[in-house]
């Protein structure tokens, strides 16, 4: 993971700045079938398996860190933190460019 530091330095020049948070980010990804009895708590009322990720199991914050790693891999003026997105740029019509 890439120091808070390191980041806020790559941002010298820039002067538009947009904030993205993945809600629930780790809800969007799906936790392997066999990796699903591992998920199970009870309660007074049942038995629960989670079917995607929850906050908080081990390693799912490296997981969810890796997925958003790929997604954004190869854009530029992108810096991800965890489930943060910030989108940069010198000029307003840099950041509103539509990029494919």
């Amino acid at each position: 993971m890439t120091p808070p530091a390191d980041i806020f330095q790559g941002l010298e020049k820039d002067q538009y700045f947009s904030k993205i948070d993945l809600t629930k980010g780790y809800w969007q990804i799906p936790v392997r079938k066999e990796d699903i009895p591992k998920t199970a708590f009870v309660t007074m009322d049942c038995h629960y398996e989670f079917l995607r990720m929850p906050f908080g199991m081990m390693n799912f914050g490296a997981t969810l860190t890796r997925a958003v790693k790929k997604l954004l891999c190869g854009m530029n003026n992108v810096v991800d933190y965890i489930d943060d997105l910030l989108i940069n740029t010198e000029t307003w019509e840099a950041h509103r460019e539509d990029k494919e």
